[in-house]
């Protein structure tokens, strides 16, 4: 006979992230997460040999709009940025200085990071250059 734990129905139960993915620490800073992935670009946007996309999922919209996205593909949870080089790629999930995932991004950064991919949960550009350049990303110095 299996035994069973049952939770209080005002504690779902929650995925947590696996212990190896990068979590840059909570700040003070008052920058919103689109603010603080945008410095993030702007500091990448040169670099030779590291390409970049924006997975813009976020965001208020109509039942219809969401609808038809995801028929196109996207699929809640998915990481904001993904980038690539030789040898290489990672996504980050950018946050602000104080926020956590959410519990649908846990769930696809820890199945991303399963099949292996890099994946990381940053809040700073500096944060997100220094894990970038920890896993091999060409981002160099002085960025």
């Amino acid at each position: 006979m299996t035994a069973f734990a049952y939770l209080p129905d005002d504690e779902p139960l929650r995925e947590v992230l696996d212990a190896d993915i990068y979590v840059e620490p909570k700040d003070k800073d008052s920058a919103d997460e689109d603010a603080r992935q945008i410095a993030l670009i702007n500091r990448v946007k040169h670099v030779p040999g590291l390409a970049y996309h924006a997975v813009p999922n976020g965001g208020r919209q109509s039942d219809w709009a969401r609808i038809r996205a995801e028929k196109m593909g996207v699929v809640a949870g998915q990481p904001d940025l993904g980038f690539d080089w030789v040898g290489g790629s990672a996504v980050i999930e950018m946050k602000n200085g104080t926020e956590k995932p959410r519990p649908d991004q846990v769930s696809r950064l820890n199945k991303l990071h399963r099949m292996g991919k890099r994946v990381a949960v940053c809040r700073t550009a500096a944060g997100a250059l220094a894990w970038l350049a920890s896993v091999g990303a060409p981002v160099g110095r002085g960025l």
